[in-house]
């Protein structure tokens, strides 16, 4: 069970932590020993309990006060220390409340187990039914919390009965009596006079505040988080005093008291909320929503402060506003009551104020140019419409690395908009995130100079695309590639009929093996997109002559052309975002050869020469078999004459090619070379000795 650190959080704040919070409420330190409670009894030979204040035995929290008891009957003492115990667990202490009969020589009654921070008293007399206890006063306390939690395991005992968690807040003084064995007594503040639950009260007391709540047992036995709301009877009043009893039995009704009703007790603290619940403007409520923080307040006309009113959460909560109109932003602070010990107890409210708004969804990657891209996520872009008729683009609480740094809220204003396009280029200065998850001190942005920024977007009806270039170079040394649009998959299955022109989040997933491999795709693209390694090379066709096809590098893929892409290591799956063209695959042709790019699923490559590698000969190209196939995205070779090998020369390296993406399935009209890398012959098995050989890229075992 972890603790809530409350011990450090009073250390820290001094007696003012106190007054706000339960002190010792993780009940981590204890008495050396115990306080006293008040005994009422008559002192006599029949009743010989002491009159008076005596010390408890036992232990008991410190500036907790328990229910042991230690009294005398019939001049022999009787201590009972077992109904509050402390208990541990690893180095976590807690309380254990258990009912336990009191008394001596068969005069006994079911004695309370509880602990408060005032003073209990008691009145045991022979009659049982006229036994009575509980406890007057507490302690100073002038603030407003608006709910009491702690941790709770409640075992019952045979016969059912509740635990109960009592807290009262109050101002003045209530005067009352209470039982005695000499005379009627007056005392201060008892609690049944305060939670007014006898008569015969007189003083100027006033109850603020209250909860009772019962229990008879927590989930499964075990411990339990318990939060039980404090009801304000007095909105408009300020407690001065303060007490909380926890018992583990029927506090207020002795008769319903079970022997060994059990109650353990743990991390006890007031609560203070701090949140709207609702903002009115002009007569228009507006509903708040657990969780958010953020919201759009659309009006037709200059704002003005004074017609904004709200209703808020928390008894003892505070609201500031202000309004920036330069960035039509007004801001809602609610701290809660214990926000002088508890910096964290606040909740801050945005509202834009616009004319209109319309919200884009989609998915936003975030690619660090050069660097590599992290998966895109949904997010959420606002367009603003101005009260002067300008408009504004907003991406609020923008981060990079998957989060790992929070930026802030990009807002670019007076947007070029023409017919469905959206264009602006601009320095800028980056605003505060509202993310309640992110501390406001993790804003990176707003500390940056002025980020130069340069938006594109378009804007087909409820739909938007944009890509957002931001130049970090000189805060970071890096520039960044934002793309919000839909995410498609692109494989070596994909129906490319089925892809819309536009910008898109691209899903890459067709296995490039390491090596080389064949690539066609329907978008300009960096081949770092698909490996982040700098090896990563990509070539493509220049020429054919004599000795074979040769291949140059180059730095970028074109839409629709044919490469040969190298990646140091196998990968299955890359995200990037780009702008799709008409999937319309082209041919490189030279010297009587085509290198044709391929959209097709499951390509049929009869006919068609693909990518083998012919070990120590280098890479060749060869006709497929009846069976042979290529996925969508790759590319082949076609011949004027019927070349039964031709080299492949890339970039003058002869470097180990697979078969970029062609399953040859039959393969008889292929050289084939043994495990050195020697032809030993030009198709046929044939006479061949008994063993292993490669054909057609493929391992052939000869009987």
């Amino acid at each position: 069970m972890r603790k809530i650190l409350l011990t450090a959080l009073l250390a820290a704040g001094g007696l003012t932590a106190s007054a706000q919070n339960l002190p010792n409420g993780d009940f981590q330190q204890w008495k050396t020993t115990c306080g006293k409670s008040d005994q009422t009894s008559l002192n006599n030979y029949y009743e010989s309990a002491p009159f008076g204040l005596a010390t408890r035995p036992g232990v008991e929290p410190q500036d907790w006060n328990g229910s042991n008891v230690n009294q005398t009957v019939f001049n022999q003492n009787v201590s009972k220390d077992a109904l509050v115990t402390r208990q541990k667990e690893g180095d976590n202490f807690y309380v254990r409340l258990v009912c336990t009969k009191v008394g001596a020589f068969g005069i006994e009654a079911e004695a309370p187990a509880f602990i408060n921070f005032g003073t209990p008293w008691v009145y045991a007399v022979s009659n049982k039914k006229k036994c009575d206890g509980g406890v007057y006063g507490g302690m100073s306390f002038s603030y407003k919390p608006d709910a009491i939690k702690g941790r709770y395991k409640r075992t019952p005992a045979t016969k059912a009965e509740k635990a109960r968690i009592i807290a009262y807040l109050w101002s003045g003084t209530f005067k009352s009596s209470i039982p005695s064995g000499k005379s009627t007594r007056m005392q201060d503040d008892v609690d049944r006079a305060i939670m007014d639950r006898v008569s015969g009260v007189t003083g100027d007391g006033k109850l603020v505040a209250s909860c009772d709540y019962g229990f008879e047992t927590t989930k499964n036995n075990d411990w339990e988080e318990i939060v039980v709301p404090i009801n304000y009877k007095l909105k408009d009043v300020a407690p001065t005093k303060m007490n909380v009893i926890i018992s583990s039995d029927d506090y207020w009704n002795r008769a319903n008291m079970v022997e060994n009703s059990t109650l353990e007790v743990d991390d006890v603290q007031f609560v203070y909320y701090h949140a709207l619940e609702s903002i009115t403007y002009k007569g228009k409520k507006i509903k708040m929503e657990e969780g958010k923080n953020f919201y759009n307040l659309l009006i037709d006309e200059d704002f003005d402060i004074s017609k904004f009113s709200y209703e808020k959460i928390g008894a003892g909560a505070t609201v500031d506003k202000s309004f920036d109109p330069e960035s039509q932003m007004l801001t809602v602070t609610v701290k809660g009551n214990d926000f002088n010990v508890n910096p964290k107890s606040v909740t801050v409210c945005k509202f834009r104020v616009a004319k209109e708004v319309t919200d884009f969804t989609s998915d936003l990657s975030v690619e660090l140019v050069n660097i590599g891209m992290f998966d895109p996520s949904e997010s959420t872009i606002q367009l603003y419409k101005e009260l002067d008729g300008s408009y504004t683009f907003q991406l609020r609480n923008f981060s990079l690395m998957g989060g790992a740094i929070n930026v802030g809220t990009i807002v670019l204003k007076n947007l070029d908009i023409k017919g469905d396009k959206i264009t602006t280029t601009q320095e800028t200065k980056i605003q505060p995130g509202d993310d309640p998850s992110v501390d406001e001190k993790q804003w990176m942005g707003p500390g940056l100079k002025l980020v130069p920024i340069v938006l594109n977007a378009t804007r087909n009806g409820a739909d938007l695309t944009a890509q957002i270039d931001i130049d970090f170079t000189e805060a970071m040394g890096m520039q960044i590639k934002v793309v919000f649009a839909p995410t498609i998959e692109i494989n070596g299955t994909t129906d490319f009929t089925t892809i819309k022109p536009g910008l898109k989040n691209i899903h890459f997933t067709r296995p490039l093996k390491k090596g080389w491999n064949s690539i066609c795709m329907p978008c300009n693209v960096n081949p770092f997109c698909f490996t982040n390694d700098e090896d990563t090379k990509l070539q493509e066709l220049s020429s054919a002559d004599d000795n074979g096809l040769n291949f140059v590098e180059v730095q970028e893929l074109e839409a629709n052309k044919p490469y040969l892409i190298y990646v140091p290591s196998e990968r299955s799956s890359s995200y990037f975002g780009a702008e799709i063209v008409a999937a319309e695959p082209q041919a490189q042709c030279r010297g009587g050869f085509c290198f044709q790019g391929n959209y097709t699923p499951s390509f049929a490559m009869r006919n068609c020469y693909g990518v083998a590698d012919h070990g120590t000969e280098g890479q060749f190209i060869q006709k497929g078999g009846e069976k042979s196939t290529l996925p969508a995205t790759g590319a082949y070779f076609t011949a004027s004459g019927k070349p039964a090998s031709v080299k492949l020369n890339l970039g003058g390296e002869v470097t180990g090619i697979d078969s970029n993406g062609v399953i040859i399935s039959d393969s008889a009209s292929a050289p084939v070379f043994d495990l050195k890398g020697v032809r030993v012959s030009n198709g046929s098995l044939e006479g061949l000795p008994k063993g292993l050989y490669i054909q057609g890229g493929k391992k052939v075992y000869v009987k």
